[in-house]
This record gives C-alpha cells, sequence and structure tokens, in this order.
C-alpha cells in the first residue's frame, strides 16, 4: 500500500509511545478506512497482540453489516467535512463510543483520520441498573400501607404517594395546612418545623376530623437542589389505639372486679363462686401448704381435670424444673406489707404443650393482719412469648453488632454477632468491667466516651453516630461506627442507657484510601505519559543534530556532552515506560509464612554485619491464598531491604503476620522510625537519584499487580509498612 508523505511520522517512536499511553483503542486511519497504525489496546480487542499485525487491515472488514454500513457513512463524513465525528454503536453485546479526527496536509486536505474507540458497556448498564433501583424505590413509596409526602420548609407538598392521594387528594403544590386543616394560615405548633430546626428524626400522634388516629414519623433530608426536605411517613394507628384503650379499659375492670369480689368472698363463698367460674382467667386459691382449696372451672380445664379432682393438689405441680426457684421465691416475698406480686411461668399443659401464664398472685390478709391463704389469677401469653423470642432471636442474627450502654459504661446487652465482628463473645463483654472503652484506641478514647456521655443525658446537639478505631480480640485495628438508636416516651424515672448499633466500616475507610491514592496514581501517569511524549519530540532531532554536528566538527567537545544527556534522557524515558507497563502475574497456592521465613533467612547477615536485629511474629493458623510466591518473595526481601537501609545502628525490624476478615497481612515495623523522610509520592516512583526508595515504588507495584495493597503509617516510635493481600482471588479486594 502506497503511503502518503504525512503519514510517515506516524510510525516515529515519539508517535508509537503516545498510541500506547492512551489507554483506550487508538487507530490510525486512511480514507478508506484501513489502518496505518495502532496501539496495543486497539490490537488486543481486535484478537491481536501486535499492533504492527493490523497495518493494512481494513477496520470495517470484521464488522456486521449493519454496524459496517453505519461506521463506513462516518468515515465518509469525516473526510468530506473535515470535521471530528462522534458516534456510538452496538455489537456482540458491547457498547462503544467513537471518534474520528480529520488529519490535514498543508493544503487542508483529509489525508488520513485519527481514531479513538472507547468501551462504554459498563457505564450504560450501571446507568440502568440506577433507573431500576430508583423505580423499585418509588414502588415500594407507592404501595407503603400509610401515607408518604415530601414537605418544604415552605410547607408545600413536593411529593405525595398513591396512599395520601387516595384520602387526601392530589397536593398539586398545596401547603399542608391547607390539606389537612383546610386553613391559609399555617399551624400555630408546626411539628415538622421542629425537625427543619433541629434536624432531627421526631414522630408524634395525629388525629384527623375523622377521628383517625395516625402515627407520623419525619425524618430531615436534603432534596435533589440541596435544600432540606422533611419525609413524613404516616401510619394508620386507629384500630391499635381502640384496642389499647379497650384493653386497658377491661385490665382496669378485670382488677376492680377481682378486687371487689374478693371482699364479697369474705362475706359469701357463693357469690365468690358465682363471679369467679365466669372468668376466662385461671383462677384458684391455695394455703400455706401450697395446696388449692377452690379453682375456677378455665383453670380445671387448663389442666384437664374435673372440679372435685383439684381440692388439695399442689398449686401448679406442672410447673417447669428450671421455674420452680423463681415460683418459690415470689410466694415468700409476699406479705401483708408487699400483698401483690407478679411474674411469668411455664407450664406443662395436658397435650404435653409447654405454655407460658403470667400469675397474678395475692396474699389474702385477715383482720389481724396474718396471711391466711394466697390466690392466683393466671392469664396464658405463650402467643406473646413466641413473638418476644422471635424478636430476639432476630435481634441476635443481624449482621450487625446490638447493645445496650448503662451510664457507668457497663454493657447491659450485646447480641452474638460481637464474636464474629469484633472476636469476642457476648459472655466475654458482658463480664468485663468497662469493656468499650477499654478496647478503643487511646486517640479516639475521649470523643467515644464524651459521645456516650452526651447521650446519656439525652442532649440534642448529640450526634446521630461516631466513628473509632477498636482492637480486634487477634489484635488488629478494625473501624467501627456507632449509632445511637432513639428511644420514644424515655422520662426522668428510666435508668439512663444508650441503646445502639456498632457497624464495621473498616472496608469502606479502606476503599476511601485507596480511590485517593488510585486517583492520584492515574494522574501521575497521565503526566509520565504525556511528559515522555513532550520530551521526546524534541530529543530525537536534537541527538539527530548532535550526531551531524560531531561528524562535521569532531573536535567539538560539547557535541559528546549534547549526545551523553540525550542517552540520558532517553533511559529516564525508558524507565518511565516500563514502570508503566503491566507485571505478568502466575496464580498458585500458596503460603505466606514460609516465604516470609525464607526472606528473612536470606538478609539475617546483613542486619547482623549492621548490629541490627530482625524478629519474626507469624500466625501459625493462616490459611493458604491464591497469589504469585516469586513476586511476594520479591516484595518481602525489597521491604527488609529498605528497613535495613532505613534502620540507625541497633534498630529492630519485627515482621508480623496475621488474618483480617477480608485479607492476610504482612507487617513490618521499624523501630526506631526510618531516618529517611518518606512521602506517598515515592511509594508511586520514586525520583532516580533517591536510590534507596526505589524499592518501596516497586513493592508498591507488585503488590498492586497481585491485588493487593500496601500501606505506611508513622508515628513518632515507628514505621510501618503493611501489606494487604486478598483471600478471594482477584484485584482490588485488599483492605485493612
Amino acid at each position: 500500500m502506497k503511503r502518503s508523505k504525512k503519514t510517515a511520522p506516524i510510525e516515529q517512536a515519539g508517535m508509537c509511545a503516545f498510541f500506547e499511553a492512551v489507554p483506550e483503542a487508538a487507530l490510525i486511519l486512511d480514507r478508506d478506512g484501513a489502518i496505518i497504525a495502532a496501539n496495543t489496546t486497539a490490537a488486543r480487542r481486535m484478537g491481536l497482540d501486535d499492533p504492527l499485525d493490523l497495518r493494512g487491515k481494513n477496520v470495517l472488514d470484521s464488522l456486521p453489516k449493519e454496524v459496517a454500513e453505519h461506521r463506513r457513512e462516518m468515515i465518509r463524513q469525516a473526510v468530506a467535512t473535515g470535521e471530528a465525528m462522534r458516534f456510538e454503536d452496538e455489537h456482540d453485546g458491547r457498547i462503544e463510543s467513537h471518534v474520528l479526527s480529520p488529519i490535514l496536509d498543508e493544503d487542508g486536505r483529509v489525508v488520513s483520520l485519527a481514531a479513538s474507540i472507547t468501551d462504554i458497556t459498563e457505564f450504560r448498564r450501571a446507568g440502568e441498573e440506577l433507573r431500576r433501583e430508583q423505580q423499585r424505590q418509588i414502588f415500594l413509596m407507592e404501595f407503603l400501607p400509610g401515607f408518604v409526602f415530601v414537605l418544604a420548609q415552605d410547607h408545600t407538598i413536593r411529593y405525595a404517594n398513591r396512599y395520601f392521594r387516595r384520602y387526601f387528594g392530589s397536593p398539586k403544590g398545596k401547603r399542608c395546612h391547607e390539606i389537612f386543616r383546610k386553613s391559609s394560615t399555617p399551624c400555630a405548633s408546626c411539628a415538622p418545623a421542629n425537625v427543619f430546626r433541629s434536624e432531627r428524626p421526631t414522630q408524634w400522634e395525629w388525629t384527623n376530623a375523622d377521628n383517625r388516629t395516625f402515627q407520623i414519623h419525619s425524618h430531615p433530608m436534603t432534596d435533589v437542589d440541596g435544600s432540606l426536605v422533611a419525609v413524613i411517613l404516616g401510619m394508620d394507628i386507629t384500630a391499635r389505639k381502640l384496642a389499647e384503650d379497650e384493653l386497658r379499659r377491661a385490665h382496669d375492670e378485670l382488677e376492680v372486679r377481682v378486687e371487689q369480689r374478693t371482699s364479697e368472698l369474705r362475706r359469701s363463698e357463693s357469690r365468690y363462686r358465682a363471679v369467679v367460674e365466669d372468668q376466662s382467667e385461671l383462677i384458684c386459691r391455695f394455703g400455706d401448704d401450697r395446696r388449692i382449696t377452690f379453682a375456677n372451672r378455665a383453670f380445671c380445664r387448663f389442666f384437664g381435670r374435673q372440679d372435685e379432682e383439684m381440692s388439695g393438689r399442689p398449686f401448679l405441680p406442672e410447673v417447669v424444673d428450671d421455674d420452680l426457684p423463681v415460683l418459690e421465691s415470689l410466694l415468700e416475698s409476699l406479705s401483708a406489707q408487699s400483698p401483690l406480686k407478679m411474674d411469668d411461668f411455664r407450664v406443662v399443659a395436658p397435650s404435653g404443650e409447654t405454655r407460658w401464664i403470667r400469675w397474678t398472685v395475692r396474699a389474702v390478709v385477715s383482720e389481724s393482719g396474718e396471711l391466711t391463704e394466697y390466690q392466683a389469677v393466671g392469664r396464658d401469653i405463650t402467643a406473646r412469648k413466641k413473638a418476644e423470642q422471635r424478636y430476639f432471636d432476630l435481634i441476635q442474627s443481624l449482621p450487625i453488632v446490638v447493645f445496650a450502654l448503662a451510664d457507668d459504661f457497663q454493657l447491659e446487652f450485646i447480641n452474638k454477632t460481637c464474636a464474629d465482628l469484633l472476636g469476642f463473645t457476648p459472655e466475654e463483654a458482658l463480664s468485663a468491667p468497662n469493656w468499650l472503652l477499654a478496647h478503643v484506641e487511646d486517640v479516639d478514647r475521649e470523643a467515644v466516651k464524651a459521645f456516650f456521655q452526651c447521650c446519656f443525658q439525652d442532649r440534642c446537639d448529640t450526634p446521630e453516630s461516631i466513628e473509632f478505631h477498636f482492637q480486634h480480640k487477634n489484635g488488629y485495628l478494625v473501624h467501627l461506627q456507632a449509632r445511637r438508636i432513639h428511644q420514644v416516651g424515655r422520662g426522668a424515672d428510666r435508668a439512663r442507657r444508650v441503646e445502639g448499633i456498632i457497624v464495621d466500616v473498616t472496608e469502606r475507610e479502606f476503599l476511601d484510601k485507596v480511590l485517593v491514592q488510585k486517583e492520584k496514581l492515574d494522574t501521575l501517569g497521565a503526566m509520565s505519559a504525556e511528559l515522555a511524549h513532550e520530551m521526546r519530540n524534541p530529543l530525537m532531532p536534537l541527538a539527530g543534530f548532535a550526531k551531524r554536528l560531531q561528524q562535521k566538527h569532531p573536535e567539538l567537545a560539547e557535541t559528546e556532552i549534547i549526545l551523553e544527556n540525550a542517552r540520558r534522557l532517553e533511559e529516564l524515558l525508558d524507565r518511565i515506560k516500563d514502570h508503566l507497563q503491566p507485571v505478568q502475574v502466575t496464580r498458585n497456592q500458596c503460603r505466606i509464612n514460609p516465604i516470609v521465613t525464607f526472606c528473612a533467612d536470606r538478609l539475617a547477615s546483613r542486619f547482623s554485619r549492621q548490629s541490627q536485629r530482625l524478629r519474626l511474629d507469624l500466625d501459625p493458623n493462616l490459611p493458604p491464598l491464591m497469589s504469585d510466591p516469586d513476586l511476594l518473595t520479591q516484595i518481602f526481601l525489597n521491604l527488609i531491604n529498605n528497613a535495613a537501609s532505613a534502620m540507625p545502628e541497633s534498630g529492630l525490624l519485627t515482621i508480623k503476620t496475621f488474618e483480617t476478615k477480608n485479607n492476610l497481612c504482612v507487617e513490618f515495623t521499624i523501630a526506631p522510625k526510618a531516618i529517611r523522610e518518606l512521602r506517598l509520592e515515592i511509594l508511586s516512583l520514586a525520583p532516580e537519584q533517591d536510590k534507596g526508595n526505589v524499592g518501596l515504588a516497586l513493592s508498591y507495584r507488585l503488590t498492586k499487580n497481585v491485588g493487593g495493597y500496601l500501606s505506611v503509617e508513622e508515628d513518632p516510635e515507628a514505621t510501618v509498612f503493611t501489606v494487604y493481600l486478598p483471600k478471594e482471588e482477584g484485584p482490588g479486594r485488599a483492605g485493612p
């Protein structure tokens, strides 16, 4: 194929380096779509390893007919108009974005085209998934069994769900008081206004004109325009309120009836039996010998016996053995001064089923003040107990830590997730005094203590949550977030305590750090590629002119200086290019401890010569992982060598291996701290003159290639390098 004079410079080394630095597929095409030059990304996308194999091939030949016709039309328009063309197409399940930029000769004619191809499939799929998630949220709001609306600070309703529209009509930008009270002026006591002032969730009850009661939950949030709005959820609790009122009245009436009829029974046994026999509760009387003197029909039916069979039988002989001491303690505590007690006991019904009965036991006192007998009233609360057990089991199975903390910082409750998240069993946490604060990292302890003290006082300025570092039982630190749970109806008569949850946010903290470093490294990579390109452009003609000048005037020493510095710059550019090239990783099952021991043995003599110490603290229970043992050996050797160079005489290097939830970790602690200054940039690409830190940059790069992460932390006493290696195969999973 005959090439124009304008296309010849494309094959120069400078343009090739530019192509290789571009992350997208890049091509140079002639006017008919034939490939003149391409980068490695473009070659691999077309199933080839060498970009040179693409030269002369037409980019349209391997495409489906419709896609090829579309791209041919775009090439024709770019050649005809001389303007850049941007378009997208889809084939083989992938969506690609194309940019065609005409290359003009000195006369303004289009001689070739520069093409850039970007795969945007994942971006489009992510957008579609976001749209579906928004639809799911809207669907959930629309079909909630209660009204939901979004209220702005000017009292206008910005959104209302189907339940709201069905009961109150369409808001159409109306204000809340216009809909609920049919008034043009705001309420004198506006509950949502408190939400805007305090920016804290609030709840209250509201009864409308139809005497329907709603429990209202209001939460502040930021709208899409950045303004503060309140999301208000209202649940109709009319039936529940009526049931509660009815139950309360029934309970009060029952207590009154029992008291009245007990007094009557002292005067008339017949009246007592007539009243008691009609009760649905289990009612009986028994003496000091714990034997029944009377039992109503409900009591007899429950235990499957006739009326005449109950007299003289022991009170509750079918009580579960574990509850007998509690029953005896209750009976012994009754006296003339404290004649009424209540407690729950398990009894075995004739069917063999264990039932929960709530017993109210009253001591009957004679006029002389002597305790003559006992009266017991029982209600079957098995259904409620089962519901409480289901609630307790739910709390125990939650993947977050749920706790209750007293104002002396002693735990009152913590679920069993504590063992999975923090390594401590609930028994260990509850039995240890001041357990929570004792394991918070020193730098965070005072802030955590102040947070809980504000929660105990129930101050309105208390933040909703706090983040801190906590020492896991295995010795490493995890990053936690503690969030308190608001209690309804909290009064001064209740013991001061805080109920809340604890969530492990260690991985989120790590991902934030990785994202920051990735952005910096991406910027550094782009700058390095651009710098290499810009330096090669003037460097090549400069070296060429120096060689010609040396041939014409060999006596000039300055030409050799120019050539020497040009070669030095070429080596520096090659070094930058090599650093940006990917490393070949071969994953095999391997174990960390033998690799660390091998590296330490190889370099032990160097530490001995420099009067330095090397100590190993290896966890013998580490599982194997899938990684490249050769690259791990190189990483550990580089870090140990760097430590030996950075430590003063008599310094100590401690190498510790341990396991976290997601990773196997190797920690290199230099004490006292490294004498050489450390900067984040050294981890990405150490400067040529800083020979001592080149190993760190290489270790950082190799750790990334095996899917891990290398972190550096400094304090006044030590420098710590930590290599995080993911347990599961695949890049980007490492985190503390």
